[in-house]
């Protein structure tokens, strides 16, 4: 699944005219927003509060407003947030 998720993601890049999407440089945070909307997941508050520029209190806020499922307690996603 990790493969045809990566190769989807090459191909989306491609279109954009990202020319050789396997040699440029992402940060993880985008890299698992684009997989995640691949997987047709939602990613964690800590993605999206790091590519929104949004505080981590109002991602938290706005999670607990949506429908979307809590992470698991102690989760990385959690861990990662809490470094916030």
């Amino acid at each position: 699944m990790i493969n045809r998720h990566l190769s989807v993601l090459v191909d989306q890049l491609l279109a954009e005219g990202i020319g050789d999407p396997l040699a440029q440089r992402f940060t993880l945070a985008a890299l698992w927003d684009d997989l995640a909307t691949i997987a047709d997941e939602t990613p964690p508050t800590c993605v999206i509060a790091h590519l929104s520029g949004a505080t981590p209190a109002d991602i938290r806020a706005r999670a607990d407003d949506s429908n979307r499922a809590p992470q698991p307690q102690g989760s990385a996603p959690d861990r990662i947030l809490e470094a916030f």
